[in-house]
């Protein structure tokens, strides 16, 4: 594992396929008193915590919407969907990120606290352990990794939110 700088994280060509070998760039995080770890191509920025906008008829885990660059954004707080609770009412950050494939519309995430960038190769992604029940984060979990002596989670970004965020935007209907 190296730890690497923000400037040079962003730099990674996010379409070039990782051999074992080669350290793919994670974000790292806290909700509660558990580490998280999510791919920083899918990562546009870091705010901090902002007044919002409260999103009639969503799900529970929609916080509600920001202004981010003149752009709507909901926010979701996914410490349920993760079984921790989060430690702070305030000063909590929002890590803006897109959620899914062909989407560009990005979403954001509340953490505790935004802990560092580092590099982890596939060797050092231990599988998901055994045990969880059937849809209960399943595609969310890729993975746990040892950094700094403790277990980190690496979450899938395309598992983050619920299938509901696929109709959050459509007015149409």
């Amino acid at each position: 594992m190296v730890q690497t700088s923000p400037a040079r994280a962003f730099e990674a060509d996010p379409s070039a396929r990782l051999t074992q070998e080669d350290p793919d760039t994670f974000l790292t995080f806290s909700i509660g008193r558990q580490c998280f770890a999510v791919s920083v191509a899918p990562v546009r920025e870091i705010l901090d915590e902002q007044p919002f906008t409260p999103l009639p008829d969503s799900s529970s885990e929609v916080v509600g919407l920001i202004d981010a660059r003149g752009e709507g954004v909901a926010v979701y707080d996914i410490s349920h969907r993760l079984g921790v609770m989060p430690e702070l009412e305030r000063g909590r950050r929002i890590i803006l990120m897109e959620s899914k494939g062909n989407d560009t519309r990005p979403i954001g995430i509340i953490a505790d606290s935004v802990l560092s960038v580092v590099e982890l190769t596939q060797d050092e992604i231990e599988a998901p352990p055994g045990g969880r029940k059937e849809g209960g984060g399943s595609a969310l979990v890729k993975g746990v990794a040892r950094i700094a002596g403790g277990l980190v989670l690496v979450l899938d970004h395309r598992h983050v939110i619920g299938e509901e965020a696929d109709d959050l935007f459509d007015f149409a209907s």
